[in-house]
C-alpha cells in the first residue's frame, strides 16, 4: 500500500488520438473486460456497476475511436479525507499514456471530492502499477500480499 498527500489539481494531457469521457450506463461492460485483460482476474460488470455509481465515486474512461480502452475510479472513503482508486488499461494499449492521463484525472477527482490523501493499493510484483504510482508520487507505508496468485493451496 502506498500513499500520496493531494495538495494541487494537476494539467491533463491526453495522448493523441484518445479522448476521456464519464462512466455512462453500459460501460460496467467494458470495465469488467479491460480488468480481465489486464489483470487476468475476473470482475462481474454489476459488481462494477454496483461500484460507480455510488454517490462517493467518480469515473473516467480511456476512449479511441469509440471503443474503452481504460478506466480509473477515484472513490472518497467514508472515514476520514482518504480517497483511492482502481485503474486499469488494455494491455495492448499500455505504454502510450494512458495510465498517466488517467491517475491525473483521478487524482483531481479526489481533491475535488475533498480528499487530502491519495492510497494505492496494489499488487507489489506489477511492476508497471509500481513505476505509475511512483511517477505520481506515491511512496510505500505497508507492504502485504493478499491478492490471489492462482496458485494451488
Amino acid at each position: 500500500m502506498a500513499t500520496r498527500r493531494l495538495s494541487r489539481k494537476l494539467a491533463i494531457r491526453v495522448p493523441s488520438g484518445f479522448k476521456l469521457r464519464r462512466f455512462r450506463r453500459g460501460d460496467e461492460k467494458d470495465m469488467s473486460r479491460i480488468h480481465h485483460a489486464a489483470f487476468h482476474f475476473p470482475n462481474p460488470p454489476r459488481e462494477y456497476l454496483k461500484w460507480v455509481t455510488s454517490p462517493s465515486c467518480r469515473t473516467t474512461l480511456a476512449v479511441l475511436h469509440g471503443e474503452a480502452v481504460g478506466f480509473l475510479t477515484a472513490e472518497k472513503r467514508h472515514y476520514g479525507r482518504y480517497g483511492d482508486f482502481n485503474i486499469a488499461v488494455e494491455p495492448k494499449f499500455h505504454g502510450k499514456g494512458l495510465g498517466s492521463v488517467l491517475m491525473e484525472r483521478g487524482l483531481n477527482d479526489l481533491i475535488e471530492m475533498g480528499c487530502e490523501t491519495a492510497v494505492a493499493d496494489y499488487w507489489l510484483q506489477n511492476a508497471k502499477v509500481q513505476a505509475l504510482n511512483w511517477k505520481y508520487g506515491f511512496r510505500i507505508v505497508r507492504a502485504y500480499n493478499y491478492y490471489e496468485t492462482g496458485a494451488p493451496s
